[in-house]
């Protein structure tokens, strides 16, 4: 670490003021980032600045500890809150410059949003007990996202392998993918395809929709199944029935889409 700016608020007798906190790194000091916090929102975005930052917004109480161990930047929290910590807005912004890939990104939240844009790094892993997880223009070979209570929303990334489960909420899917397998329990999946998915590939519900719009050109063989529901797809022009096979193309592709209580569409 080689620099520091700390900025609070003015004190106030008895309350906990919000204040924020801005830590600076080298890239050059840095791997990977790995973040484990309890109740915060946490921002990762790539910039045009120089150097890496992390910003703490919120009650200084409730403050991560932030720094470096063998490469990996860590930002953890290291003790337990009570009740008179206060329940002020608590948010960690990372900065990362244009340049700087990290070979790995986990981030891990108990109660609170994560959300990354224009990060470019083979691996992301992202998991949160409750609250929701959202990748905007991302790019990597293998993403791994878990809600237990939240969404899922991926919009305008380019991904290898994703792997997506969410107990309670929605899962929106938009970009380039190789495969997917998506879970929803309680909740529809909606997926917009812009290239044709190239490994064999899974999207079930157990209570909730799934609409799924792929490119022309995609290769699928398809088996559907729905409990209460039905299957229409306007590609080829098959619908209705409970449980059957479809193909786009050659149907080189295994594709399975099921919904336990729900409609199937695709497109």
């Amino acid at each position: 670490m080689f620099g520091l700016f700390k900025s609070k608020g003015s004190d106030v007798a008895l309350k906990n003021v919000p204040a924020s906190e801005s830590t600076f790194f080298a890239p050059s000091e840095i791997s990977s980032i790995d973040v484990d916090v309890s109740s915060h929102s946490v921002f990762l975005e790539r910039k045009d600045v120089k150097n890496i930052a992390v910003i703490l917004d919120g009650n200084e109480k409730r403050w991560p500890s932030v720094y470096i161990t063998n490469g990996v930047l860590k930002i953890v929290d290291e003790r337990n809150f009570s009740l008179f910590d206060g329940f002020s807005t608590h948010k960690i912004i990372i900065e990362l410059p244009n340049s700087f890939e990290p070979s790995e990104i986990d981030l891990k939240n108990s109660s609170g949003s994560l959300s990354m844009v224009n990060i470019k790094t083979p691996s992301i892993d992202c998991s949160c007990s409750s609250g929701s997880v959202s990748l905007e223009n991302c790019e990597s070979n293998d993403v791994d996202l878990k809600c237990s209570s939240g969404s899922i929303k991926i919009s305008g990334s380019t991904i290898k392998t994703l792997d997506c489960k969410s107990s309670s909420g929605s899962i929106k899917l938009e970009g380039s993918f190789d495969s997917i397998d998506a879970n929803v329990t309680s909740g529809s999946i909606k997926a917009e395809l812009k290239s044709p998915l190239k490994e064999r590939s899974s999207l079930k519900s157990v209570s909730g929709s799934l609409h799924l719009s792929v490119p022309d050109e995609s290769s699928l063989g398809i088996k559907y199944s729905t409990t209460s529901g039905t299957y229409k797809n306007s590609k080829t022009g098959v619908s209705g029935g409970k449980s059957g096979t479809d193909r786009i193309g050659n149907g080189d592709i295994e594709l399975e889409l099921k919904a336990t209580s729900g409609s199937i569409r695709v497109e």
